[in-house]
């Protein structure tokens, strides 16, 4: 909770209740040590819904508070947040109280909440299942004024390090960076300071092409050859169909891990279900769960024909489950009404899908009607008359580009067009998560094997193409792949 958040919060809580109110809240209070007196199990559960101060962590804290003023000791009202609730759950095996074989679940509080009840708001650290969450370096990320030091700093812009350096952060915004004296002098009296030691500060990481809210996982070798695109759309199936909120949840997961990364901002293109990537964002925006900063482009916009991302369904369901994950391009007008589709949900750019089977005429309706709405359209283009075609249309940047030539790279930097370069599956990357998820016949892992390093070499050469014709590009990780992380 940030500071000017926490200040509401409080104020919210300590007002003096009305009369009505008043009495309300000392009927509910006799009423529960009735009940406990009478051999009922009593629960914590603060119903945290917003309303009047009463929101998630804090005003669950508050309602053990309450308990206490109710004229339950402190023990009894911690008793009745750990215990009382496990044995509600049935999980009295596995949580409720601190004993051999039990979860890990711990918290660590400042002070002695069993005789003072209201150090039960000072949380220092919080385990769940052994992983620790320390909640006040999370508060102090969030203080107005915060110093950060470190032995070193780069700077991508100029490649100069300072070292010792420090960075004043004044409410989430960079106000000074050098030396540690300097900057420390400048300092208001008091600043949370944070001494990171040896450690290099640098630029938080920016992943120009993600696909947050997938993660496929490479099906059995026998059914890839038994599908269209059979390596990548079986997972993507399971992505559209399943529930959208299991979906948005992968996604927060799949941020939080990018954030972890050192990510702090990512653009995210598509397969992300209607609106799956902007709710994410705006999650995120809202500082109910941690991720980096999304820039979020709704359902792509792709023509689903002989060159479409999935061929070959059942034809009672195939539109509904399309709909779901791509919005049409038929037609110029159509080309237009899919992005005015996509700005109806906030979205902060316009991907498409380019193939050989769009036409000029129809992606110039999607870049006009895009520009038109200020939004950037990013195309997904990797043949030589996609590329052109997108070039042609005048979008914003090109992502893969892998079969663009000279001429095309030349028009692509006298238009300003952006080259997202996306080294998906550079260095045996394939083989390696095949690797991690199936077993691979020997057959099938040299088709992956023998073209890694043909595959290098030529993505090295297309990198110092593009390097030698002064195009601006960017870097974007393609990610969506399930790749677990090495042991």
């Amino acid at each position: 909770m940030s500071p000017s958040v926490r200040d509401g919060f409080l104020y919210s809580r300590n007002r003096p209740p009305n009369k009505m109110s008043g009495l309300l809240l000392r009927r509910d209070m006799d009423l529960e040590r009735a009940f406990v007196a009478a051999g009922g199990l009593l629960l914590a559960g603060a119903d945290p819904v917003g309303f009047n101060g009463n929101i998630p962590g804090f005003g669950d804290q508050r309602e053990i508070e309450l308990l206490v003023e109710a004229g339950f000791k402190p023990v009894e009202a911690i008793r009745i947040a750990t215990l009382n609730g496990a044995i509600f759950l049935g999980r009295q095996d596995q949580i409720g109280s601190i004993a051999v074989g039990k979860n890990a679940d711990l918290m660590v509080v400042k002070g002695d909440p069993a005789t003072r009840i209201a150090d039960i708001e000072n949380v220092e650290i919080v385990f769940k299942d052994g992983g620790g969450y320390d909640t006040r370096k999370i508060l102090l990320a969030a203080s107005s004024f915060s110093l950060v030091k470190a032995d070193r700093l780069l700077d991508p812009r100029t490649g100069n390090v300072i070292s010792p350096a420090a960075v004043l952060i004044e409410n989430g915004r960079i106000k000074e960076v050098g030396a540690p004296s300097r900057v420390q002098a400048d300092a208001p009296a008091g600043v949370k300071t944070i001494d990171l030691g040896g450690a290099t500060l640098l630029p938080g990481l920016i992943d120009s092409h993600t696909h947050l809210l997938l993660d496929v996982i490479v099906p059995a070798e026998a059914e890839v050859p038994r599908r269209f695109n059979g390596v990548f759309v079986p997972g993507l199936l399971l992505a559209i169909v399943e529930s959208p909120s299991k979906r948005v949840l992968l996604g927060a997961q799949l941020a939080r891990e990018d954030l972890e990364s050192g990510f702090t901002t990512v653009r995210n293109l598509g397969h992300s279900g209607i609106d799956g990537d902007v709710a994410l964002r705006n999650a995120i925006n809202a500082g109910r769960i941690p991720g980096p900063r999304i820039l979020a482009s709704g359902r792509k916009l792709a023509q689903q024909s002989k060159n479409g991302y999935v061929q070959g369904l059942n034809p009672a369901l195939a539109k509904a489950i399309l709909q779901q994950e791509f919005l049409d391009v038929n037609g110029p007008d159509g080309a237009r009404q899919a992005v005015k589709d996509d700005v109806f949900y906030d979205v902060d750019l316009i991907k498409v899908a380019i193939e050989d089977d769009i036409s000029v005429p129809e992606m110039k309706a999607v870049v006009e009607e895009a520009h038109r709405q200020r939004l950037r359209v990013a195309a997904h283009a990797i043949s030589t008359g996609s590329i052109q075609t997108a070039i042609d249309a005048g979008v914003d940047s090109i992502e893969h580009g892998n079969d663009a030539t000279e001429e095309q790279l030349k028009q692509m930097r006298e238009n300003g067009i952006f080259f997202d370069l996306t080294p998906t599956s550079y260095g045996g990357f394939f083989p390696r998560i095949f690797d991690a998820s199936i077993v691979m016949s020997p057959g099938f892992r040299s088709r992956y094997d023998v073209g890694v390093e043909p595959h290098r070499q030529r993505y090295n050469s297309l990198v110092q193409r593009i390097l030698k014709s002064g195009v601006k590009f960017a870097a974007g990780s393609d990610m969506g792949w399930f790749y677990p992380r090495p042991a």
